[in-house]
């Protein structure tokens, strides 16, 4: 084996997702670079640009070009096989930092957030932090339906000590993610991802933030959406009673 072809890999991993997030993927990169810097770690940044066959979406082109002048850039830019889920699982499948950060790239979450997801995560020793939203600035047709959401995900999955399942960025150490196992290719995704670190009794953290209001682009959020979360949920749950009949 040749040592030269050895490269340690980088303390930080943020995978972004940036589904049509198009020339907007400059300035949140940019933001996020900004920010992650500070830290004064080794990092690579994931821009997750995924599009639907026969779309215009320009995201692909822009992040590339983003590769191009930034040597801690990576894309994944595949024709999609599923909504959010499957880009979170796409972007995490080359992540190689010994910490990894997932974020929209929509500009909705503070990327200043990253720097605090990850002191809290190195500082206090813990193996998984993520925000909750204590303000919320979009439509409250959506901060309803997540008030709704985080009711039912609390009564179905007790005892985990979260205020907001869906809130980003979610932080975690490699081996809590070499430990989960996701599957979901939709918009679950988030709630798998909590159902199996309740699993793991790992020890966990959450900070607060504010969610911004986009008016670039409509909810992706829609009745479909929800119908889905709760059938996911109640799956998730059964799931989850046998397991528990298993190792019993």
């Amino acid at each position: 084996m040749n040592n030269k072809n050895l490269q340690k890999p980088p303390e930080l991993s943020v995978v972004i997702l940036c589904y049509q997030t198009e020339e907007y993927a400059r300035v949140f990169t940019g933001e996020v670079i900004d920010n992650v810097s500070k830290l004064n770690v080794d990092y690579e940044v994931i821009l997750v640009a995924n599009y639907l066959k026969n779309s215009q979406d320009k995201t692909p082109q822009i992040a590339r070009e983003l590769q191009c002048s930034n040597s801690c850039v990576k894309v994944v830019a595949l024709p999609k096989k599923g909504m959010m889920g499957w880009d979170m699982i796409s972007g995490l499948k080359v992540a190689t930092g010994r910490a990894i950060a997932i974020i929209d790239g929509d500009g909705q979450m503070p990327p200043e957030d990253l720097v605090r997801v990850y002191k809290k995560l190195r500082e206090e020793n813990l193996d998984f932090v993520k925000t909750y939203r204590i303000k919320r600035e979009d439509s409250f047709w959506r901060t309803t339906v997540s008030i709704a959401y985080n009711f039912i995900f609390h009564l179905l999955f007790p005892g985990l000590s979260i205020h907001d399942v869906n809130s980003k960025p979610k932080i975690f150490t490699r081996e809590v993610y070499e430990r989960i196992n996701l599957t979901s290719l939709d918009w679950f995704a988030d709630a798998e991802i909590m159902i199996q670190v309740r699993r793991s009794h790992i020890k966990i953290g959450e900070i607060p933030t504010i969610f911004k209001k986009i008016d670039s682009r409509p909810s992706y959020v829609k009745l479909e959406a929800i119908w889905e979360f709760i059938k996911n949920l109640a799956k998730a749950r059964l799931n989850e009673f046998m397991l528990i009949r298993e190792t019993k």
